[in-house]
């Protein structure tokens, strides 16, 4: 399974949408590649890569919140940090237990289940906020 991008998750605020849109598509390519079973190394990159990208894409996500002074920063950056957290333990994981069906399932719904919840439901109010002027 992979994830694709959609339009109604665009909060127009600065550079989020196109970082937005970058992790949608890392977050695919890991999907794909355990679907198609490449090798332990190549997803072992990805998972870096992404959790990377996701504390740079947050760091900066949350530098916004403060540049408009958003009031549902703190709490923002609590689910910032628990996803921080959980793709963590994913790569905890695969590290230890390698490459698997059981994981490659859970990778999807950890992944796929925060990305819509969050980008198309909790970046939405930021970026509502900003566009009523905050």
């Amino acid at each position: 399974m992979s994830i694709k991008w959609q339009d109604s998750w665009n909060i127009e605020v600065g550079e989020i949408d196109n970082q937005h849109r970058a992790l949608v598509e890392q977050v695919s390519h890991l999907l794909e590649a355990c679907k198609r079973g490449d090798s332990r190394q190549e997803v072992a990159s990805v998972l870096n890569f992404l959790s990377q990208y996701v504390k740079e894409h947050f760091r900066y996500e949350e530098e916004q919140h403060r540049l408009y002074n958003y009031p549902d920063r703190d709490e923002h950056a609590k689910l910032h940090k628990n996803f921080t957290q959980e793709v963590k333990k994913l790569q905890e994981r695969f590290e230890n237990e390698g490459f698997s069906y059981q994981f490659t399932i859970l990778l999807n719904r950890k992944l796929v289940d925060w990305l819509i919840d969050h980008i198309g439901r909790v970046d939405q109010k930021f970026g509502v906020f900003v566009k009523s002027g905050g």
